[in-house]
């Protein structure tokens, strides 16, 4: 069986820059920048690339590169995507946001995070 999968993202680039998207399948460049896919731009901010795939995988893992005059950004705040297909369907629609770093990152560091601002599991937490 074909799968289809159908990546979209809104973000709003620069005069000259383009998205790419690349991942775990070799349809996906297999992690290599210099062989991920390019996104089309539809309207408004929104990015698309279309994947057909006979392999039908269980999982997918993915990131969306920024391209700027033949340089590659990596999304900066996220780590990459990942999607498991528990059951097989002909289409995937996957809609994705480009998170970028926060303005008050040092609150996200552990410092903070594993000390002033530590949660404490209670019992019968899960």
């Amino acid at each position: 069986m074909i799968m289809k999968i159908t990546f979209t993202i809104n973000f709003f680039t620069s005069w000259g820059q383009k998205l790419y998207i690349v991942g775990s399948l070799p349809e996906l460049g297999s992690w290599i920048p210099a062989l991920a896919k390019e996104m089309h731009y539809t309207e408004n901010g929104n990015w698309l690339y279309e994947l057909e795939t006979a392999d039908s995988p269980d999982q997918l893992s993915y990131h969306y590169l920024l391209s700027d005059n033949g340089i590659y950004i990596p999304e900066p705040w996220s780590r990459s995507h990942q999607v498991s297909f528990h059951e097989k369907h002909a289409h995937y629609y996957l809609k994705d946001n480009w998170l970028n770093k926060p303005v008050y990152q040092a609150f996200y560091s552990a410092a903070f995070s594993k000390s002033w601002f530590a949660h404490t599991e209670q019992p019968g937490d899960s």
